[in-house]
């Protein structure tokens, strides 16, 4: 059967070759002539398939049928010639970056390749494949034979289509590689040594045949796929699908509007995202992005929203230099004090129990900016949330842990207020304040590996603070925010999932929205998302004409905005 096999795929090669080489288009065969597709399962063959020396896009699509491919002659898509991406970086460093994707639709979860790229003989080089537990996972393989994994967060589902998208960034000494599967982007990402590229074909939905190589050959369809050496934007194949900004998580009255801050991603990744209120109808927006967390490219992002619109966004932090250090930029936050000055604070440094507090000021709505201020004596300044604004122009910052953090003076000078963490309460982060009226003020915290949300509160406007306790809303150990309304109720925006047992955090699906009249009872009021992927990090704030503001992460490479009319929220 093997032999019948190879004479076969011969001939078909001779007979493509022949009829393809005058075209100059890159050539499509199928090994194994009795897995051959049925004529009508098949697309676009010879002509889908055709790239340059930086890209090799197929448009068409192909019908794998290898359900029972368990020897060597199972049927997959050979690219004798594209792509090459060699050349890059003068070869002093491998390639500049890797890229692939594939979109498809497995009939069957088996350990299956989708894109696979290596030396002759060898397995030195790519493939990006699909494991037994139905994950996506890239694979790379330099000639010195270190081998590096890196594996989706979740999984794919036979019947369904999905997008997974493999990147390798080496914009400096090391890749940073990442797995993303319908948007989902990873916890972390791994590093690895610069790849030179291979010589041998790309091959799509399986193996090139050879000892060793059967049970790897992929069950379904594959619509599209792509190999580059370029960032991809939304609407090329493999990255996140640009699915339009309409409402589509399960809701109730009250959502006005929903929309994407920006279509085009101006980073791969964004996250951390915050709004404030400019007036006369012009909102801003904050949200660090770069290749991804963590990455020394990452930079503060800005946008301004006026006339019904948002503008382009602009890098107004560029990642951080000081004292012959590179240093990570983190969690921007933003407030406008009712003196009209507002400040964008951030973090910087790694890890996060070392950040440093910056931050810039602007008297024109962040027009213009001042130069960075940095207060030093270790202030954290908001880790997440806004502060408030006390009856005596006292800026008061949610700064988390055991203290909270307040000026006097716009910034000139900081005070601290410290206050008891029992053991048990040492993973509680990134409060967000609500002002009661006559000096009580109440913080609700992320807590880190528990069920439930924290809170404490003060009678002295913050000078002193009762004992932490655990409340009955969930934690999923990530960001939430929340904020007093003009009518005198409170709104929290949150994800309302619990931390599993033994788990460092939950799923950051469903968003929601939920109301209070006291901050300590809340009723569910919408839900904002509930689909798959990750919706986090959200921040909301009530503008002057009374309308709620909530802007969030959506799977990582977008910022949402919506707008909510709180007298359509249920009372």
């Amino acid at each position: 059967m093997k032999i019948l096999c190879k004479t076969v795929s011969l001939i078909l090669l001779i007979l493509n070759t022949l009829r393809l080489g005058a075209l100059g288009v890159a050539e499509w065969q199928f090994s194994g002539a009795s897995r051959l597709p049925a004529p009508d399962e098949v697309a676009g063959i010879p002509a889908a398939a055709a790239g340059d020396a930086s890209r090799l896009a197929l448009r068409e699509g192909v019908q794998f049928r290898n359900r029972d491919a368990a020897d060597d002659c199972g049927a997959y898509l050979r690219i004798a010639d594209q792509p090459s991406l060699t050349g890059h970086d003068n070869g002093k460093n491998g390639l500049a970056s890797l890229n692939l994707a594939v979109r498809f639709r497995p009939e069957t979860i088996r350990h299956a390749v989708l894109l696979r790229k290596t030396d002759p003989g060898t397995d030195f080089g790519y493939q990006l494949f699909l494991t037994r537990e139905g994950k996506v996972a890239l694979r790379i393989r330099n000639r010195d034979g270190k081998t590096v994994n890196v594996v989706s967060r979740n999984r794919v589902r036979p019947g369904e289509w999905n997008t997974a998208d493999a990147i390798a960034d080496s914009a400096r000494t090391l890749y940073n590689l990442q797995v993303r599967l319908n948007g989902v982007v990873p916890r972390a990402s791994g590093a690895f040594t610069p790849l030179s590229d291979t010589s041998g074909a790309l091959t799509v939905g399986g193996l090139e045949r050879g000892p060793g190589k059967s049970g790897q050959y992929f069950d379904g369809a594959i619509a599209s796929a792509a190999v580059s050496d370029v960032t991809r934007a939304l609407d090329e194949p493999g990255a996140v699908d640009p699915a339009p900004a309409d409402m589509t998580g399960t809701h109730l009255p009250g959502i006005e509007r929903m929309e994407f801050v920006y279509q085009e991603p101006p980073t791969p990744e964004c996250h951390a995202a915050t709004v404030a209120d400019l007036g006369n109808g012009e909102l801003l927006a904050a949200w660090f992005g770069g290749t991804c967390e963590g990455h020394l490219d990452v930079g503060i992002w800005t946008a301004r929203y006026s006339g019904g619109r948002w503008s382009r966004p602009v890098e107004t932090v560029q990642r951080l230099y000081r004292d012959g250090v590179y240093y990570q930029l983190w969690n921007p936050l933003l407030f406008r004090h009712s003196s009209g000055k507002l400040f964008l604070f951030y973090k910087y440094g790694r890890p996060f129990e070392h950040w440093d507090c910056a931050y810039l000021t602007s008297d024109d709505g962040g027009r213009t900016w001042s130069a960075p201020h940095y207060p030093g004596g270790r202030l954290h300044g908001p880790s997440k949330n806004k502060p408030v604004e006390l009856e005596d122009g006292t800026i008061y910052c949610p700064a988390g842990g055991d203290k909270m953090e307040y000026t006097p003076d716009l910034g000139k000078t900081w005070k601290v207020v410290r206050f008891d963490n029992p053991e048990k309460f040492r993973g509680v982060i990134q409060p967000a304040l609500l002002r009661h009226g006559n000096g009580v003020l109440q913080a609700l915290y992320r807590t880190m590996g528990e069920k439930h949300l924290a809170e404490n509160w003060s009678h002295d406007n913050g000078r002193s603070w009762s004992p932490l306790k655990m409340i009955s809303l969930p934690s999923n150990n990530s960001g939430f925010d929340a904020v007093e309304l003009k009518d005198g109720r409170f709104l929290l925006v949150y994800n309302h999932a619990e931390t599993p047992d033994g788990r460092w955090g939950g799923k950051r699906t469903p968003l929601n929205v939920a109301v209070s009249s006291d901050g300590k009872e809340w009723k569910p009021a919408l839900i904002l998302e509930d689909g798959p992927g990750e919706y986090s990090y959200p921040s909301v704030i009530q503008a002057e004409d009374g309308k709620i503001h909530v802007i969030y992460t959506w799977n990582r490479v977008r910022i949402k905005h919506v707008v909510l009319d709180p007298a359509a929220l249920e009372r």
